[in-house]
């Protein structure tokens, strides 16, 4: 076997590695065990994030040009109210609280884009603060502020969070609580779109032929 298909072949290990890591998480996440979502922006940045150091994943892969899965409602400039196109407020119980679309925007359910433009796609704004983000800066600043990464410097991120007893997830830098909790239910979304996108090209990855489904 040559070099370029050991290569790939690890790369593929790595992929499968991930895509289970992610799949675990999503269902802690789903039972409560928030802080899962940190971890998920890890593996996120590992599959898609390019840097002057270090190529994503999928971008090793030569799977850049993939589309994914979009359930995000579409933004508006004109709108002159917060935005969020991931995560929808929770009615009806005792305490309100962000939670992910996951399926809820009938209409998206099908429809995709190319990985770039879903990645740099307006998923929240806080138009009174001027604040804009992109799926790419919910999930780097939700990994920034719990692993102290900064741009640049990936390398290795997934590898770190692989060892969970080891990693301090404390942040060093204060988060508003709400803005905390809409980051994470983003990135469960984020999450889902992705892993829904990759079953397409990878079925065989998926424990038990499983794609990733609401519950």
């Amino acid at each position: 076997m040559t070099d370029a298909k050991t290569e790939k072949t690890e790369l593929k290990k790595h992929l499968c590695e991930i895509i289970n890591f992610m799949i675990a998480a999503t269902k802690s996440f789903d039972i409560e065990f928030h802080g899962e979502a940190r971890r998920l922006s890890a593996c996120i940045l590992t599959l898609v994030y390019d840097t002057d150091k270090t190529e994503s994943l999928l971008g090793r892969l030569g799977l850049k040009n993939i589309d994914v899965y979009d359930e995000a409602t579409d933004f508006n400039p004109k709108w002159d109210l917060p935005f969020s196109g991931l995560a929808i407020i929770t009615l009806g119980g005792k305490t309100q609280r962000y939670v992910p679309r996951l399926q809820q925007n009938i209409k998206f359910l099908d429809r995709k884009a190319p990985l770039n433009t879903w990645w740099n796609k307006v998923v929240i704004a806080e138009p009174a603060n001027n604040v804009r983000m992109t799926r790419e800066d919910v999930v780097l600043d939700l990994a920034g502020s719990n692993t102290g990464i900064a741009d640049g410097q990936i390398t290795g991120l997934f590898e770190a969070v692989m060892e969970k007893e080891k990693t301090d997830w404390k942040s060093d830098r204060p988060i508003r609580a709400d803005m905390l909790q809409l980051e994470t239910a983003s990135v469960r979304q984020i999450a889902y779109e992705l892993l829904k996108a990759l079953h397409d090209h990878f079925p065989e990855y998926y424990p038990a032929e499983e794609e990733p489904k609401a519950d």
